[in-house]
């Protein structure tokens, strides 16, 4: 019996960035990573679905929905 993965939101985050940016195929990270579509597929609608809140005033965003060093990273590029 395989042992399930855990993957930390950083890397999940980094995988959708890498799609929509275009720098990789859906199939080139499904076989990068051993990961399915539909895995990825649900990662990419989490974080769509969560895109709004980079944008957030600071006072109306609380400690634990701050932007991550990653994310901050990405948009300065």
């Amino acid at each position: 019996m395989k042992t399930r993965r855990k993957f930390t939101p950083q890397f999940k985050s980094e995988v959708v960035l890498q799609l929509l940016s275009g720098e990789q195929s859906m199939a080139e990270l499904c076989r990068r990573h051993q990961l399915t579509a539909q895995m990825i597929g649900q990662w990419k609608q989490q974080f769509l679905a969560a895109a709004s809140r980079a944008f957030e005033r600071d006072a109306d965003r609380s400690p634990n929905k701050s932007a991550s060093p990653s994310w901050n990273a990405w948009w300065e590029n």
